[in-house]
């Protein structure tokens, strides 16, 4: 699957994403795609994104999404989660971080629909001990 003809063709939930990050999604992420792995997306809105990562990783991947609204609670289903918590908040992210990378098949990536608090930065590179990671903002 195309990640872009996907997200043109979308028939699922509302998905916000910027065009021009696709092909450094596909350069990015496509080793992952068919494994198992655990995938952070930080801001929920909708919830078509998540579908999409989870669509595009495939059925042996574990979508998690972060998100302050509690009405995102409502995007859960088979193979996505939504924590819902401040990403500001050290103590939320820190447990999402360790329910996250429980295991050594977590994509060292997170995409975010919104700005990254500087508190989600230090929290993820302290977890990930690496700086290969993505994020989708500018």
């Amino acid at each position: 699957m195309d990640l872009w003809q996907d997200f043109l063709t979308n028939q699922g939930k509302i998905i916000h994403k910027w065009e021009h990050y696709f092909p450094v999604y596909e350069r990015h992420f496509a080793p992952w795609r068919g494994r198992t792995l655990t995938f952070l997306e930080i801001g929920v809105a909708r919830g078509g994104s998540l579908q999409l990562w989870r669509r595009y990783f495939g059925p042996l991947a574990q979508i998690v999404g972060i998100d302050i609204d509690p009405k995102c609670k409502a995007h859960e289903e088979d193979g996505v989660a939504v924590r819902i918590g401040d990403q500001s908040d050290p103590r939320f992210l820190a447990s999402v971080l360790d329910f996250v990378m429980r295991d050594d098949a977590t994509v060292k990536a997170f995409a975010a629909v919104s700005q990254l608090h500087p508190t989600t930065i230090a929290a993820a590179h302290q977890a990930l001990n690496d700086p290969d990671w993505e994020r989708d903002v500018p």
